[in-house]
């Protein structure tokens, strides 16, 4: 507790598996709440291992989330984003933007998604009863 802000970390536990696995694998997430608003920091968490699954059982609902592993393939899949139906989503990307199936599944639950390359960085702003986002923070914030 930092606070009136909450922040609890996620995908604490090894992974068992018997294949090799990369670094994703083992990325730890951070759930921060606030005033019955919930954001998810999904790290490079992806579903190869079926990370994402698990944690769409522990997590549930939130209002924002920063998308695993960038937005690429293996990350962001439909009942992990259908369990956390975020309003907001943040990519973390420069380099391709974010992949296509990703981005439908975002879109099925209506999330407003920014990218940070796009917009020239992300802001979120908890207040007393939203999130508010700014973007374009390197040419002076404009509000969402």
């Amino acid at each position: 507790t930092f606070g009136n802000f909450t922040m609890k970390f996620c995908n604490t536990s090894e992974t068992q598996s018997t294949e090799p696995i990369g670094e994703n694998e083992n990325a730890i997430g951070v759930l921060i709440e606030k005033n019955n608003l919930r954001a998810f920091l999904a790290a490079d968490i992806n579903n190869l291992d079926g990370d994402e699954d698990r944690l769409a059982r522990e997590l549930g609902k939130i209002n924002l989330l920063k998308v695993g592993h960038h937005g690429y393939d293996n990350s962001t899949t439909s009942d992990y984003i259908q369990a956390l139906s975020p309003e907001f989503a943040v990519v973390t990307n420069r380099k391709n933007g974010i992949s296509r199936t990703p981005l439908k599944n975002l879109n099925s639950v209506k999330a407003i998604v920014f990218e940070t390359g796009k917009h020239n960085g992300i802001v979120a702003d908890f207040t007393e009863n939203e999130i508010v986002i700014y973007k374009n923070i390197d040419s002076g914030l404009s509000v969402q």
